[in-house]
């Protein structure tokens, strides 16, 4: 593949071949798909027949009084999210949340509150690439696994999940029916090979695997009902990918891409391209052909959630090159499927070390125990990261809860040391051994077959990270002057002293306000009250900021050609440090999230045309992703019919 050099003649000679796109999301998972139907020109609207049985009487009465003949993509989005609560302190989030889900926090069960309308009149011009099938990272995850939200909670606008289920006639009682009838048969034509082949090992072989599936058949059939209201994670992946081709949404995915830099087009450079409204080069590849592309935009959409890298401890023999480390569950999967296959007793397999103490900690030690493999499992703390989860529908995590909370009970196939830590990864004369620390020093070694290392993962912002940082107090936003001339001023005053001081400090209060174990914030309202008390932190946090921070020195290098020829050494800011809510950090989706303006999603720290949504804003749950949505679906719109004028 040609290494491209973003500066040369060559390419200014090609520039204006480049093609053009409005808007360029970058991510296919339910974040870009979402979007993508706003911008196909579907619009929400909410059922004015259906409002008045809102649990909520603020936006009921808002809702009243505002046009219902109006989008919400055409409401004042700052008026209507007012006040609201929730599980995200993303606005808008929680107002699309509200009527698509409402009082779905309090277990009420209301119909969705909104319908949607398509003007074609409305379509903007934009293409989703992604690195692989429509869904995202829903498609690599374990099939078998259990989402974490109801299956409703998993539905992306105007197609209900469950509605889609049975619709795709998917049951899982018939499916498992079906298996098995399969599993029957395997066992009769076991039968008889085992009495006319002279394979015994074979026959034992197969009539083992049919006796499994049919384990996994009675065991989905005793499953409770509490728990089929989770989804399966095959089912919501093969639901995103469905809902892209039954919302006609094909002609704007562009699948299996990699893109691998995003370039800033300068004011000299503008003539030399077909548009005046280009402000971005999008480069990338196809994943089949590596053939180069290169997409000249508007608007740049980061949706590419945040599970891109896993994170690493960075102990002493830790590598990728280690072939017995595995970082993903999937990975692991494959791993113990190998040894189960492999091995002449399953008992004789060295136990696998298992490092974290959160949810993708907890599926690993279900499946090593479900196939008769020992864990050996260390977490730095006394217990478990996901606590207080009903015991109706989450049994599997509440008993793996219960066995880190009890260390010192014998448990078939587990060891819990809590209070420990990975030290050392090491390969001696073929056979994998670790050294585990604890608290008071002691160190235990260990021979295992696997070491897996499920402590969460991050986004990889390679690509915004290194462009360049506006001030942390900047108020010269062009885009965001033009629209907000058109409502009062007085409001607008308070409101963008609000946004564009959005930032740690304010993020910092309203995590006080955490009222539950289940993370449910209490929004600060952007009106006046407590106003003196944020300031003081505002000004106390802007003293801090970005003052000879090392980051700002970033690599000048191509970006593009740098993931071609792997032989060039280049260090890429890969963590977000200085687009945080606290530049100093890295961007961290629980904790801290890309600094955005909450009724935009724009980003507040880079040149303007770049926008966030989904876990790279703290939306961390589905449900809450099209608030994201609708923000950036809404300015511009009213961007474009403010320009119009």
């Amino acid at each position: 593949m040609k290494n491209f050099n973003l500066n040369s003649t060559e390419n200014d000679q090609t520039i204006k071949d480049l093609s053009y796109k409005e808007v360029v999301i970058i991510g296919n998972g339910p974040s870009g798909i979402t979007l993508s139907y706003f911008l196909a020109g579907n619009w929400p609207y909410w059922k004015s027949e259906e409002i008045s049985q809102h649990p909520d009487e603020l936006l009921r009465a808002r809702l009243h009084f505002a046009d219902q003949n109006k989008s919400l993509i055409e409401h004042d989005l700052h008026g209507l999210a007012q006040g609201l609560e929730g599980r995200t302190t993303n606005p808008v989030s929680l107002l699309f949340d509200n009527l698509q889900h409402p009082g779905a926090d309090f277990g009420m069960k209301l119909p969705c509150m909104l319908k949607f309308k398509h003007h074609k009149d409305k379509e903007i011009d934009h293409v989703v690439l992604g690195k692989g099938k429509a869904g995202g990272s829903w498609h690599r995850m374990d099939p078998n696994l259990r989402t974490l939200s109801l299956s409703t909670w998993m539905s992306l606008p105007n197609l209900n999940f469950d509605d889609w289920l049975a619709m795709r006639n998917v049951d899982d009682a018939d499916s498992c029916q079906c298996n098995q009838n399969n599993c029957n048969r395997d066992e009769k034509a076991n039968e008889n090979a085992h009495l006319n082949s002279s394979s015994h090992n074979l026959s034992n072989l197969t009539t083992a695997a049919a006796k499994n599936r049919k384990k996994h058949c009675i065991h989905e059939s005793t499953i409770s009902d509490e728990v089929k209201t989770r989804a399966l994670v095959h089912h919501v992946a093969e639901y995103y990918a469905d809902y892209v081709h039954l919302m006609k949404l094909d002609k704007f995915f562009r699948n299996d891409t990699v893109v691998v830099s995003i370039r800033q087009i300068k004011e000299n450079e503008k003539c030399k391209f077909s548009t005046n409204d280009a402000r971005w080069v999008v480069h990338g590849y196809d994943r089949a052909n590596k053939k180069p592309f290169s997409i000249a935009c508007n608007k740049v959409v980061m949706a590419n959630g945040g599970s891109d890298i896993p994170n690493r401890l960075g102990v002493k023999g830790e590598s990728k090159s280690v072939s017995w480390l595995k970082y993903e569950l999937p990975l692991l999967e494959s791993a113990i499927e190998n040894e189960k296959l492999n091995a002449v007793k399953i008992s004789n397999v060295k136990p696998i070390l298992i490092v974290g103490a959160g949810l993708s900690a907890a599926d690993a030690i279900v499946a090593c125990r479900n196939a008769g493999l020992k864990v050996i499992h260390i977490y730095r703390g006394m217990a478990a990261g996901f606590m207080g989860l009903p015991e109706a529908y989450f049994p599997e995590y509440n008993l793996v809860y219960r066995m880190m909370r009890n260390p010192r009970e014998k448990y078939d196939l587990y060891q819990a040391i809590p209070e420990s830590t990975l030290k050392e990864i090491k390969t001696v004369n073929g056979c994998h051994y670790v050294i585990v620390q604890k608290s008071n020093n002691e160190e235990l070694t260990f021979e295992v077959s696997y070491c897996a290392i499920l402590i969460g993962s991050r986004p990889n912002l390679s690509l915004i990270s290194n462009l360049p940082k506006k001030d942390s107090n900047f108020n010269d936003n062009n885009s965001h002057n033009i629209i907000n001339n058109k409502l009062d001023n007085n409001r607008m005053t308070n409101v963008n002293t609000e946004i564009n001081n959005d930032n740690f400090a304010v993020r910092s209060l309203r995590r006080l306000k955490i009222f539950c174990e289940k993370c449910r914030h209490l929004n600060i309202c952007f009106g006046n009250r407590n106003r003196n008390l944020l300031n003081s932190f505002i000004e106390d946090n802007n003293n801090s900021v970005q003052k000879n921070c090392p980051q700002q020195k970033y690599c000048e290098c191509d970006y593009l050609a740098t993931i071609v020829d792997h032989k060039q050494q280049c260090k890429v800011d890969d963590s977000g440090h200085g687009i945080g809510e606290d530049p100093k950090k890295s961007v961290d989706c629980k904790n801290n999230p890309i600094a955005v303006n909450k009724f935009s999603n724009e980003l507040l720290n880079v040149p303007d045309g770049i926008f966030a949504m989904g876990p790279l804003v703290g939306d961390n749950f589905v449900r809450f992703i099209a608030g994201g949505a609708l923000s950036i679906s809404s300015f511009i719109f009213n961007e474009r019919t403010t320009l119009a004028k």
